[in-house]
């Protein structure tokens, strides 16, 4: 949620996005739908005015907003207005933070398959209360592990990192990679570290079939990963 003189609204992006003179909020993943009790995805890569969404007057909210003393009073009023729609505590939540948190724990999953769980009943319930499938979480995430993987390592092969996070060849990885990051894997090497390793094919099988270095940049991620998430956790 986005709020800001005039433009007060519920939206959400599944690439980067930012705000001019806004305050936002951010929810976990699936702790919006038992606000609205209607599919997330109907959200999806949308912007919806809040008033169609929340019983509230929005003039008065955005004018106490933009007069709160500071960002303490900010979070206050926000508190308010969420707490006034009456949700109730929902399992399904909790179901979508543990997936979710399974996800960026473990570095090796790049299927829905692996989770453990039916992969039909996952998409209609990330669909109802993410407003993105599963796919989509565990490849957005794998990218990230990939963007964190590159920019910690002097020494890179695109097609072995492709390999590793599940992509059947390099040019969709890289696709992919641009899309979320905004400039080519090669590129981000260049401009986080200013050099680009070249490994040849018989050491790139050798490297695959032991679990080199980069194998082990992206558990390091991973785990990183699920630290944050556990951080984020209610007490």
């Amino acid at each position: 949620m986005s709020f800001g003189e005039g433009s007060a609204g519920v939206w959400s992006a599944r690439g980067g996005s930012s705000r001019r003179s806004s305050t936002p909020a951010k929810l976990h993943p699936g702790g919006f739908f038992p606000f609205v009790r209607e599919p997330v995805v109907s959200f999806t890569d949308r912007r919806v005015p809040l008033g169609e969404v929340f019983d509230v007057d929005v003039r008065a909210l955005e004018e106490r907003l933009l007069g709160a003393a500071d960002e303490v009073s900010m979070a206050l009023e926000l508190e308010a207005l969420l707490r006034a729609q009456g949700a109730l505590p929902d399992d399904n939540v909790e179901l979508v933070r543990e997936v979710i948190a399974e996800i960026t724990a473990d570095s090796t999953i790049t299927k829905v398959a692996q989770l453990g769980r039916q992969p039909r009943a996952l998409q209609r319930l990330f669909r109802r209360y993410v407003g993105v499938s599963p796919k989509w979480v565990i490849r957005r995430s794998r990218l990230q592990s990939a963007a964190e993987a590159l920019g910690a390592s002097a020494e890179v092969d695109l097609v072995e990192l492709a390999a590793q996070l599940g992509y059947a060849d390099q040019a969709h990885f890289v696709r992919d990679f641009r899309t979320l990051v905004g400039t080519t894997p090669g590129a981000y090497v260049r401009r986080n570290l200013g050099v680009v390793g070249v490994v040849g094919s018989s050491e790139r099988r050798d490297r695959l079939a032991r679990g080199g270095p980069l194998a082990r940049s992206l558990s390091s991620c991973g785990r990183s990963a699920q630290v944050g998430a556990q951080a984020l956790a209610p007490s």
